[in-house]
């Protein structure tokens, strides 16, 4: 915690003890069967009533300023449970996410009271939601097309993770992390070979490959869009910005082993076995963010980076150099 006192001061004042490592919830134990899903629903109430009670804490404490504060559980509920809402979506009866939603809800209605007129509350989501039904192995699909190459005899061990597999002397491209596909870009790369002067054509390469995939098994075409760099990022750290950000199709998503640099063998698409079964790591347009706020929203798309530039403008602040602008 920052200052240094503030975990102390929490325990001392409140009387628990709260997690401060890594996600509280514990979707890893869940998806290895460590723990089942009344434990680990246990678990993540446990979290929000810890969460609740430091929020209240703080809340009541404040003179004047900014308090913001993050609610993650609602995040790793969906993520696990999102099988019950593509199941069952009209009934409240044993859904996990309609219930923590209406958890949240109640938070609400205990804070409304407490804040005066001339208070601003803005209720954000980072982002929303869908099913993730199949694994897409970026790296395989760029092994396949003869864009990234595996050093010759690469063992199993080896393409598994963190691009150990690689040979960086012939690789054009490769992905790590989620819906990211890097250039093995000369001066950039330890041993990148692409010249800037290539990039250009080998980009509208893979952009066309990448529209033209097919999973055959349903007939579907997951690549809904692909975005270059340029076309979202700017400032001074474009330069290690990935070259093309992969907009998916609600149903897929890169593959746990794509976030880790393997290059699994055998087909693109895997089925989704695991109970993390709900995502958002596809195309921004299908999944929107909620805002919500105690004063009339003027902005017709309101988007995620007004929430900072809403809260410079009420605080007296410049706007200066800020992609977002004020909700009113």
């Amino acid at each position: 915690s920052t200052p240094g006192s503030y975990s102390r001061e929490i325990v001392e004042e409140l009387g628990m003890y709260f997690p401060t490592l890594g996600m509280p919830e514990d979707t890893k134990a869940l998806m290895e069967g460590a723990l089942d899903d009344n434990s680990f629903l246990q678990q993540c109430y446990q979290t929000l009533e810890v969460q609740e009670r430091i929020l209240f804490k703080e809340l009541n404490s404040l003179k004047g300023g900014l308090l913001a504060f993050v609610f993650d559980t609602p995040d790793r509920v969906q993520h696990m449970f999102w099988r019950d809402i593509k199941g069952c979506p009209e009934t409240r009866e044993n859904q996990p996410i309609l219930q923590v939603y209406e958890y949240m809800d109640r938070v609400i209605g205990k804070l409304l009271p407490l804040i005066d007129a001339s208070a601003i509350l803005i209720i954000s989501s980072a982002h929303g939601f869908a099913n993730f039904d199949y694994a897409v192995h970026m790296n395989t699909f760029l092994f396949e097309k003869g864009y990234l190459t595996l050093k010759q005899g690469a063992s199993v061990t080896e393409r598994s993770g963190l691009l150990q597999a690689v040979d960086w002397s012939r690789t054009k491209a490769y992905a790590v992390g989620f819906n990211s596909i890097y250039l093995n870009l000369a001066g950039r790369e330890k041993q990148g070979i692409v010249n800037s002067s290539e990039v250009p054509q080998l980009t509208a390469e893979i952009i066309k490959a990448l529209k033209e995939l097919r999973h055959a098994e349903r007939g579907v075409f997951p690549v809904e869009n692909v975005y270059k760099k340029e076309d979202i990022y700017h400032g001074r750290h474009l330069f290690n910005a990935p070259y093309l950000i992969v907009g998916l199709r609600p149903g897929y998503r890169f593959s746990w082993q794509t976030a880790l640099g393997g290059i699994p063998e055998g087909e693109i698409f895997s089925q989704n076995e695991k109970k993390w079964n709900g995502d958002h790591c596809i195309d921004y347009t299908f999944v929107p963010g909620v805002v919500l706020s105690n004063k009339k929203i003027q902005k017709k798309d309101p988007r995620l980076t007004d929430i900072a530039a809403t809260i410079l403008k009420h605080a007296g602040l410049p706007l200066d150099g800020l992609d977002g602008e004020p909700l009113f």
